[in-house]
């Protein structure tokens, strides 16, 4: 009959041990990692929309307070300007899809 290290207990908690770290590694790391990229990715998506609507207003606002003398429509149009230039700006940089 072989012997029977005195170790035997150390080894297979070991050995188990090893197994448990490299299943989690191959499975639950990765599930892991995509949830908080994910998770993130939104609350910074969120946090921009939400920080841009704020800055378009208080533009709006400081453009019809101060600028324009409470004239609306004039703010509205020099923003819409604004807006078809970059867009103008922005379609010429554009290139084709190979």
């Amino acid at each position: 009959m072989p012997e029977i290290p005195e170790d035997w207990a150390h080894q297979v908690v070991g050995n188990l041990d090893a197994a448990v770290t490299k299943l989690y590694n191959l499975t639950v790391r990765p599930a892991y990692l995509i949830g908080r990229i994910v998770t993130f990715g939104l609350i910074v998506a969120v946090l921009a929309l939400v920080s841009s609507i704020a800055v378009y207003i208080g533009i709006v606002r400081l453009l019809d307070t101060y600028a324009f003398g409470n004239r609306v429509w004039i703010t509205d149009l020099a923003i819409g300007g604004v807006m078809i230039f970059s867009g103008f700006l922005l379609w010429s940089k554009r290139r084709p899809h190979k």
